[in-house]
């Protein structure tokens, strides 16, 4: 082999060497990422009365997890009216974003408005099975999956599955990993939507907790522990005022936990909230319980 060739081979197995480090070092040092599905659908089967705000909803948690909560606007995926083939399809593409990172970098996000059942949500006349959504959703490479459903029954009502508010302490990336379900309502209970905030009980709630009303402490961040206090709180007396009939949130963990995830950084001190169309909203907020 000559001198020539010799050297050119030294230099490509350099470049490659170089080339090898720098990628490895590219995953090493991604920066973590935040996926949001955000789902509404007016329609569900034949019996079921459309709903109003359920594809408002679905834009308002866009909006408010883009401007606020990390997430970055082209990984928000808003689907209105989906069937059931193109949200899978969303959720597929979501997945093959999040390879591109480790695990412990991604947190995915997926909010659903619309009809649904304890066992399934309702496309329409389709009903996708809760335990076909879950798993679907566990095929996505993240550590951290938060799932909130703020699904109904019939008519203009709304239901899933409730216990009394109580604390999530959640491990900020990469110290989380597992998966929060937030119901809107307790089994057998209606999740309620209002004429006069223009859109579903709890969600207006915990969006308006994520805008900074849930800030407990002050500190200009919105946890889930913060945000779900606050809305859990909202809904009872919202739709106890609306209708008569109380509506309780849930929530539903399976975490390895160690420190608080913050899900909104507020712009400032100052609590905010979205007023309805017509009176003045009454706020009732209660510092959240603390794990011993």
């Amino acid at each position: 082999m000559s001198v020539r060739r010799s050297r050119a081979w030294a230099w490509a197995f350099a470049l490659l060497a170089t080339c090898g480090v720098f990628f490895v070092a590219r995953v090493a040092h991604a920066e973590p990422v935040r996926l949001l599905v955000s789902v509404g659908h007016k329609d569900g089967l034949a019996a079921e009365r459309p709903l109003r705000y359920a594809d408002t909803d679905a834009a308002r948690v866009r909006d408010v997890l883009v401007s606020m909560g990390g997430v970055e606007p082209k990984n928000a995926v808003v689907l209105a009216e989906p069937t059931a083939p193109e949200l899978f399809g969303a959720l597929d593409r979501l997945k093959a974003e999040a390879q591109k990172r480790k695990p412990e970098d991604v947190t995915l996000i997926f909010y659903f408005s619309g009809h649904g059942d304890r066992e399934a949500i309702h496309l329409g006349d389709s009903r996708v099975p809760i335990a076909d959504l879950s798993a679907r959703l566990a095929q996505i490479p993240a550590a951290l999956r938060i799932v909130v459903t703020d699904a109904c029954r019939a008519t203009r009502d709304k239901g899933m599955t409730a216990e009394a508010a109580f604390p999530i302490s959640l491990g900020q990336l990469p110290q989380a990993s597992g998966s929060v379900w937030l119901n809107a309502a307790s089994d057998g209970e209606a999740a309620q939507e209002s004429d006069e905030l223009q859109g579903a009980i709890f969600t207006h709630s915990w969006l308006n907790g994520l805008r900074g009303a849930a800030d407990a402490n002050g500190d200009s961040r919105v946890t889930l522990d913060e945000s779900f206090a606050f809305a859990h709180s909202q809904t009872l007396l919202r739709s106890a005022k609306s209708s008569g009939v109380l509506q309780k949130p849930e929530a539903v963990l399976t975490l390895k936990e160690t420190a608080p995830v913050v899900l909104t950084q507020t712009v400032s001190r100052l609590a905010t909230v979205s007023l309805p169309p017509r009176g003045i909203p009454t706020i009732w907020s209660t510092p959240p319980a603390r794990r011993a």
